[in-house]
């Protein structure tokens, strides 16, 4: 199920994303309704999508997680030979350092249970892979779909805090079993 730097699911393929990969996440993360929480509403540059990525890739050398491309695994078709659904991460935060699952999808997309199933899989690779004991995913207050999201895959609600530009932000915690 786990190879070096691939994960497939029973619907998708999810392969650590490089530093080729700019311009196909600088669109993703520009598309409004994706940018709406993952940026805060900005249209990032592709300086900085560039940076976000460079980032990702030395955390995926160093400590063997980081940011993956999911596309869906029975189709090669869409941009580069793939057909791009979204994306989903791994990345630390926090005092002590913790591990945080994030993902987003082509708004295409939504509605379909894509983000439950890259979340699942992240999850189940910080577990297996990475031997985390405890995984976070947060959110913005009013982001319900990703809550739901949160919730499907066995996350219970953890704190709230006044953080982020939309009020709050929910953090959400699954221990391993």
């Amino acid at each position: 199920m786990f190879g070096p730097e691939t994960i497939v699911t029973e619907r998708l393929r999810l392969r650590l994303a490089t530093a080729a990969d700019i311009d196909l996440l600088h669109d993703l993360w520009t598309d409004p309704e994706v940018r709406r929480y993952l940026w805060d509403g900005e249209v990032i540059s592709r300086d900085t999508a560039a940076e976000t990525i460079a980032d990702f890739v030395d955390g995926i050398a160093k400590q063997r997680y980081g940011l993956w491309i999911a596309a869906l695994a029975d189709e090669s078709s869409g941009v580069r030979g793939e057909n791009v659904v979204g994306f989903g991460y791994l990345k630390e935060f926090g005092e002590p350092v913790e591990l945080e699952l994030g993902y987003g999808l082509d708004p295409q997309y939504w509605h379909r249970g894509y983000a439950t199933e890259i979340a699942r899989a992240l999850l189940r690779f910080g577990f297996d892979r990475l031997g985390r004991t405890r995984l976070y995913a947060r959110t913005d207050l009013p982001n319900g779909a990703s809550v739901r999201v949160m919730e499907r895959v066995g996350m219970r609600f953890d704190q709230q805090t006044d953080e982020g530009v939309f009020g709050g932000l929910l953090t959400f915690v699954l221990d391993r079993d």
